[in-house]
């Protein structure tokens, strides 16, 4: 296939930056010649219309935030029901989720009559494009690992390999951006304690964070983790830059690589990774979200 064409058919559906007023994208490239990749926009966590209905529907629970050089982002916030606060925990959903989905909205209300703040984020449905950058990021990773030779030309390598990079960073800058601006928000209510949860995809997402967390986390758990085909040693090298984090893994009986992750976390001998089972049937996650809870109050609660 044609290297512009490649390119076109990973990039659609992908907003590109335009040139000055016309929006043309300049002059098309011939196929013997390296295209230019337009900049990226950023890929953002539940940008579209349905935050406005869910913030007419929930006044009274939503903030808008507003993460660095992107669009607000609606979270929903509910307060400790009563007494002082143990602190603040910042829930995201799996990928195609509303800030309101059932388990979140369950853990929300749960999480608030155990004393602590809690708040929620949807995340969007993967473009096309992010997919298709996964899925070219995975087969590299393959093809490395085998040691397999790349059976692409070495324009069309080095072009492919920076745009799939690209458009993965893009997406961790966003949801970066997304959690600092959730972060602050709670720190400027003196919440001192934030715990950040992840579920499905969300996980990966609080994953790619930790290691430019502010000192207030020092605790995270993942729902049903979604990693994708990353590695338990995969998983535990994005966190190397990592001190002091205590990691609860509440995995599913369906889901993939909590073996490996726990094997991976046992040889490096980290101090606080605690694994435990739970119930995550889709189509039950609402009435689930009650053992979910449970087990995370039950680790959160004890002194640290």
């Amino acid at each position: 296939m044609a290297l512009p064409a490649l390119l076109a058919l990973l990039f659609s559906g992908m907003p590109m930056a335009q040139d000055g007023a016309s929006g043309n994208g300049g002059e098309p490239v011939a196929d013997d010649e390296t295209p230019q990749v337009a900049p990226l926009e950023r890929v953002f966590i539940q940008s579209g219309s349905g935050q406005g209905a869910l913030a007419q529907r929930y006044p009274h629970l939503a903030v808008w935030l507003e993460p660095e050089d992107s669009p607000r982002v609606l979270a929903l916030v509910e307060r400790e029901s009563a007494g002082q606060a143990n602190g603040a925990v910042i829930i995201i959903g799996d990928e195609g989720d509303s800030a309101n989905a059932p388990l979140l909205a369950a853990m929300r209300e749960k999480l608030t009559e155990a004393g602590w703040a809690a708040m929620t984020l949807g995340m969007d449905s993967p473009s096309l494009a992010l997919q298709q950058a996964r899925d070219h990021h995975a087969r590299s990773e393959d093809e490395k690992a085998a040691g397999q030779p790349q059976s692409d030309g070495p324009v069309m390598i080095d072009v492919n390999s920076q745009a799939v990079a690209d458009l993965l960073q893009a997406h961790r800058d966003s949801m970066n951006a997304v959690f600092e601006a959730a972060t602050g928000w709670l720190a400027e209510r003196g919440y001192q304690e934030i715990v950040l949860v992840g579920i499905g995809r969300g996980a990966a997402a609080v994953h790619g964070y930790l290691p430019q967390a502010p000192s207030s986390v020092r605790r995270a758990a993942w729902v049903a983790a979604d990693f994708g085909r990353q590695t338990g040693e995969t998983v535990l090298e994005g966190l190397s830059a990592v001190d002091g984090l205590a990691l609860l893994d509440l995995y599913s009986s369906r889901g993939s690589g909590i073996q490996d992750r726990k094997a991976a976390f046992s040889r490096r001998q980290w101090q606080d990774y605690t694994a435990l089972p739970v119930p995550t049937d889709p189509q039950l996650r609402a009435l689930r979200a009650g053992s979910v809870v449970n087990r995370l109050v039950g680790w959160l609660m004890p002194s640290r």
